[in-house]
């Protein structure tokens, strides 16, 4: 569901001056408040407002109440529109490393060209961390934000306008984003997805490795439970399809403990699982702790509150790195994290190396042995002429797992190049082999090439 919002609002997306002024606030006189978030903002008088944030995951402002029919369609749109999705910090992490990253993220998600060097950080009145975005889209206007109060939750805001009317939309947007105010959520009985889930784990069918079953989720039965019994460092991916023919329904899927606590969790599946509907939902590769009994819920999204019914398809599967194997997952698979059968030269602290980034060779690898609580800083500069080449460098741990990774490096690394590359001082979490992955932006489907160094440092 959060990327068919984000699908919606990225149709809209244009560039925007890279600096804010601060505007005058004074025809912002109503209160959007989600007293379950924490998270009050002013917007414009007369504009209209519709959506749940709880139940739907979003909420609409519109200057025109027609556009809450209008928001993906830029052709239709008749006046200014602010879309608001708050989103939990414990699932930023799985989003993107940082602010950056994440916008640019959800851009690549629709195949916007939204870069993190394009994302600036501007002050706000609040104080709060605040980062404003750029994909590339063709016409129109639009600002894309994410807000971060720091008691729970993250909120993006996107805000989109005809291009006649740009020069008002920058100024609300301004002026709005200067009035949020994010405090402690009330507890509402709602809103938090993680935790304990509120489902008969002793209704669970039995599943095994390998198996596919298929049923339906409506609203007399919104929530299905699975269970299969499993070991440590097990590796398994879950997905979750809808089989409907019309497509109704748009599933949510959740892997707990024996004790009911989520380990991992779903709405949309990232591209790379290659589902033939975005809004399938893919938990892949997830390592299991311990030994025991797990469960999985097929659902769909807002589960007992939502309203998308349909069949579905659930399969289970068991990866080749099962019960602590070689080989390891793809570690979200943006990076080159599967490094199980790759040719890697290996280096120690101290060292600089030379290489070639070309469509050829998208990946080169480097290896070294690292002992828990060794800091180290990996630099990856490009030393083309030319500057042709955009840098990327991930490091992996011995189970194939991208523990560290990072396109642009921050200006605090002095580095000439702010496309370089640079994973700064970086705590290895326990002993082993780690592959240093060079690479450069977009991977595969990059097109920058070229020469590059690579510095590995480090402090035990």
């Amino acid at each position: 569901m959060i990327k068919r919002l984000f699908l919606l609002a990225l149709v809209l997306l244009v560039a925007i001056p890279a600096s804010f002024s601060v505007l005058a606030q004074d025809d912002l006189t109503q209160t959007l408040e989600l007293p379950e978030f924490g998270f009050t903002m002013d917007f414009p008088d007369g504009w209209e407002q519709t959506g749940d944030a709880t139940d739907d995951g979003f909420v609409v402002l519109a200057e025109d109440n027609r556009d809450f029919e209008n928001v993906g369609d830029f052709a239709s749109l008749r006046g200014q529109v602010v879309i608001l999705i708050p989103l939990p910090d414990d699932s930023l992490e799985g989003l993107g490393e940082d602010a950056a990253a994440r916008l640019a993220a959800f851009a690549d998600n629709f195949s916007a060209d939204l870069r993190a060097r394009d994302v600036d950080q501007v002050d706000i009145e609040g104080g709060y961390d605040t980062f404003i975005g750029v994909p590339d889209v063709e016409d129109g206007f639009a600002i894309i934000a994410e807000v971060d109060g720091g008691e729970g939750f993250a909120f993006f805001v996107i805000a989109a306008s005809p291009a006649d009317d740009a020069d008002a939309m920058e100024e609300n947007f301004t002026a709005m984003l200067d009035t949020i105010n994010i405090s402690a959520p009330e507890d509402t009985g709602g809103g938090d997805s993680g935790g304990s889930v509120d489902v008969n784990l002793d209704d669970a069918e039995s599943i095994e490795y390998g198996d596919s079953v298929e049923d339906t989720i409506d609203d007399d039965t919104p929530v299905l439970v699975y269970s299969f019994e499993g070991s440590a460092g097990d590796v398994v991916t879950i997905t979750l399809v809808n089989s409907s023919r019309n497509r109704g329904l748009d599933p949510f899927l959740q892997l707990l403990d024996e004790d009911g606590n989520v380990i991992e969790e779903n709405d949309d599946a990232d591209s790379d699982a290659d589902l033939g509907d975005s809004l399938d939902s893919h938990i892949a590769e997830v390592e299991l702790p311990a030994d025991g009994t797990y469960f999985i819920v097929a659902s769909r999204f807002g589960q007992a509150n939502g309203s998308s019914e349909g069949d579905f398809e659930l399969t289970i599967e068991e990866g080749e790195s099962s019960g602590g194997g070689d080989g390891g997952g793809d570690g979200g698979g943006d990076s080159g994290g599967d490094t199980g059968n790759i040719d890697a030269e290996t280096i120690e602290y101290g060292d600089t190396v030379e290489g070639e980034i070309t469509n050829d060779t998208p990946f080169v690898y480097y290896v070294f042995e690292g002992q828990e609580g060794d800091v180290v800083t990996i630099t990856l500069i490009d030393t083309s002429r030319g500057g042709d080449l955009d840098p990327y460098v991930g490091l992996v741990d011995e189970n194939g797992e991208v523990v560290a990774e990072n396109d642009d490096a921050e200006s605090s690394a002095n580095l000439d190049d702010s496309f370089d590359s640079q994973i700064t001082e970086f705590e290895l979490p326990e002993d082993g082999v780690y592959t240093i992955v060079a690479t450069r932006y977009q991977f595969e489907d990059g097109d920058s090439e070229g020469e590059f160094e690579l510095t590995l440092e480090g402090d035990n």
